[in-house]
């Protein structure tokens, strides 16, 4: 009788702590808390560019960067001040996509088409930021380098792209949380 007693506490036990845990969030959810965030500064996109955007971050990331420095939130953080999201974003140097990358950067990597497919653009991503990180070998210079910040004239990094990309990192932590 002790044993059945023991067994249906230790269940009942086990199910009130599974049930007391936070339910993770899917990926559209997500994309909604962006895209709400977006819509909030201005920034009109769709929720699916942003779930595509997610899954391809989610699908890639591991392979370049298994054991950081770069996570989810950091390539997250990167769209939104890159582009808000916009896949089909063309910028004032002729950078591209949700991650604004440089038309120079893309020929290198043999991509001459599909220039706006966000898989395509999620891996060019990856591929930049691992190689800045092999030439910087420092997460703060690695993005700064990857946003073509140079040396002011006393020869310090300005500090203007890494606040904005702060800035956004926080803000998608408190709307996403650890994941």
């Amino acid at each position: 009788m002790r044993t059945k007693i023991a067994v249906i506490a230790m269940a009942l036990a086990c199910t009130l702590a599974v049930a007391q845990q936070p339910a993770r969030r899917t990926r559209f959810e997500e994309a909604l808390l962006i895209h709400y965030r977006l819509q909030q500064d201005g920034l009109p996109t769709t929720v699916a560019v942003i779930e595509h955007a997610l899954a391809a971050v989610d699908k890639y990331l591991p392979t370049y960067f298994p054991d950081g420095p770069f996570h989810r939130d950091d390539l997250i953080a990167m769209a939104w001040l890159e582009s808000g999201f916009h896949q089909h974003e063309i910028g004032t140097h002729g950078e591209r996509g949700l991650y604004q990358i440089m038309p120079d950067e893309f020929a290198e990597a043999h991509i001459t088409k599909d220039f706006y497919d966000i898989d395509v653009q999620t891996r060019m991503v990856l591929h930049v930021l691992r190689y800045k990180r092999s030439r910087w070998h420092d997460y703060k210079l690695t993005i700064q380098a990857y946003n073509g910040v140079v040396r002011t004239k006393d020869g310090s990094w300005s500090e203007k792209y890494w606040r904005a990309f702060v800035k956004r990192k926080i803000a998608v932590d408190e709307l996403l949380g650890d994941k």
